[in-house]
């Protein structure tokens, strides 16, 4: 199975494997699920282990901030 693999901010990683969105407000809740939406994948399946902050991320339209970010993993469906 092909993969591909994205950067986004690293807060976000327990909300996309165990939806669990505690200490996110609105607007960032907002901008995961746009992210996700957008990307037409589903959830990740991994996630690199060590965050390094830049502020050229993948999710940069939902979420135009520099941050501590991880390179999520998605599997891709043909």
């Amino acid at each position: 199975m092909d993969s591909i693999t994205y950067t986004a901010p690293a807060s976000w990683a327990c909300y996309l494997f165990n939806d669990d969105c505690s200490g996110m407000d609105g607007d960032e809740i907002k901008a995961v699920d746009s992210w996700i939406d957008g990307l037409g994948l589903g959830a990740p399946v991994a996630a690199s282990e060590e965050p390094s902050f830049t502020a050229w991320h993948d999710a940069k339209d939902c979420f135009p901030f520099a941050a501590d970010c991880l390179e999520y993993t998605f599997f891709i469906h043909e």
